[in-house]
């Protein structure tokens, strides 16, 4: 996955790397990623961003909603295309930011950028058909 941002946002840091995280809870806590790779308790870094990528697999193409709540801003892409971005500070909350979007059947690759400030880093994120959770989507780590 290549996205313009990248390359600039490379550039600016030492070490950047993708790391695969399983999330126990709806919310995908980036601040434990963070922490267990420089051996840290669960203070929360600050004036970080990152980048959450997956490949969302549907059996049809439809219309739905991703929704996103962040803490801090984020910017989302789906199948390379910026859906929009939400520059803001403040703790995550769920379906803070509503997209609308197509699906296409098979795979679709979604990214997620988060920005930090300070607090808590982190994102929910899911998608609804008419209100409720869309559960026929598999979601992987790889192609």
């Amino acid at each position: 996955v290549r996205f313009p941002e990248f390359d600039y946002w490379l550039a600016k840091v030492t070490t950047a790397r993708w790391r695969e995280l399983h999330s126990p809870s709806s919310f995908v806590d980036l601040r434990y990623l963070l922490n267990s790779e420089v051996g840290l308790e669960l203070a929360p870094p600050q004036y970080v961003v990152g980048y959450a990528c997956c490949y969302v697999h549907a059996d049809k193409e439809q219309e739905v909603q991703l929704t996103v709540g962040s803490d801090d801003g984020n910017k989302v892409w789906l199948n390379h295309q910026l859906l929009g971005e939400y520059p803001t500070h403040g703790a995550a909350a769920i379906d803070k930011s509503k997209y609308p979007v197509r699906l296409k059947e098979g795979r679709n690759v979604l990214v997620v950028k988060v920005d930090q400030s300070f607090g808590g880093y982190g994102f929910y994120l899911r998608f609804l058909k008419d209100g409720n959770p869309v559960t026929d989507l598999r979601v992987k780590l790889d192609q």
